[in-house]
């Protein structure tokens, strides 16, 4: 029929032009949204990778996949982290350093200190510093609605 083709049509036509007003207005967040998927694309596939490989590839491979792995475990963590706690409930220096926290301590960097100071034991605790830390930051906070003040 020849009504629905029209309709059809029309539906296209007003979903490209949402597209292209949602582009236009938020290029900042079709940034930020692009650089989450390139971070994805480098910790789940990408770095798996170069550390499969890195023998065959070479030091240079080793570094980078750690480094990449480093650099996801950081964001995502961060990215729970800041989905997790309600910002304004803290004061900006406490939210700030949790946030370094989250970045500076996250497993993978302890780990790869562990074996620059030669200490395993220190990388079978790589989570608690990022805990302590964490614990020592937000512990007046109130994490849920329910929980006490």
């Amino acid at each position: 029929p020849d009504w629905l083709w029209w309709q059809l049509r029309a539906s296209q036509s007003d979903s490209a032009a949402m597209a292209r007003r949602c582009c236009a207005a938020a290029p900042e967040r079709l940034f930020w949204h692009t650089l989450v998927g390139v971070v994805v694309l480098s910790t789940g596939i990408i770095s798996p990778l170069l550390l499969l490989f890195r023998r065959e590839l070479g030091s240079a491979a080793l570094f980078l996949g750690v480094a990449l792995l480093a650099v996801g475990c950081g964001a995502f963590l961060g990215a729970a982290l800041s989905r997790g706690i309600d910002s304004s409930s803290c004061s900006p220096l406490q939210w700030w350093l949790m946030l370094v926290a989250t970045w500076l301590l996250n497993p993978v960097v302890i780990v790869v200190f562990s074996m620059l100071v030669k200490d395993e034991e220190l990388g079978w605790w790589s989570c608690a510093p990022l805990m302590v830390a964490l614990v020592a930051l937000s512990g007046r906070l109130r994490l849920t609605d329910g929980g006490p003040r």
